[in-house]
């Protein structure tokens, strides 16, 4: 994945009304949309370090969209989950059309990372189609560590997803 322009840094000053954050950029304050309309526990203490993907769309109130941000033990997690929702979803139909294999791709950015499952407590939308997609016939999902930076990210290692089988959906057996 190749970011045109390359994500620029930030810190955090707040999160408010779910779809806007204050970072500080450079010697100001900005207003940045938040695709992530989950609780984004631990995911949003002020003064983290945030990946900012500057879009020149005129036609936008906010000129940066937040991506991910670095937590505790520098741990960076992606926020922008709503962009994985709708491509399982669409992943899930073609399946079902039989018109191509489907396969979707986490990008794990953290080099301690052992395994993915998907967390109802910080994106439950997400973690929510996520089983429903692993459910569906034709649907894989792998997960590749990648090393983040500025100018892009690179893929490196296969990781496990894995669902722990009490949060499949009722009714569905493995």
């Amino acid at each position: 994945m190749h970011f045109d322009p390359p994500l620029e840094q930030g810190v955090l000053r707040r999160r408010y009304k779910r779809f806007l954050a204050g970072v500080e950029y450079g010697a100001e304050v900005s207003t940045v949309r938040c695709p992530n309309t989950g609780s984004m526990l631990g995911c949003s203490d002020p003064g983290a370090k945030v990946g900012l993907h500057r879009l020149a769309n005129p036609k936008r109130k906010y000129s940066f969209t937040w991506e991910w941000v670095e937590v505790a033990g520098g741990v960076v997690v992606g926020v922008n989950t709503g962009r994985g929702t709708k491509h399982l979803r669409e992943l899930t139909a073609l399946a079902e059309e039989g018109k191509a294999r489907a396969v979707m791709i986490d990008c794990v950015q953290h080099q301690d990372v052992r395994e993915v499952h998907p967390v109802d407590e910080i994106e439950s939308l997400y973690a929510k189609t996520l089983r429903v997609v692993l459910a569906a016939v034709g649907v894989a999902v792998y997960a590749l560590r990648a090393a983040p930076a500025a100018h892009g990210i690179f893929l490196d290692t296969v990781i496990p997803v894995v669902v722990p089988q009490g949060f499949w959906p009722q009714g569905f057996l493995l």
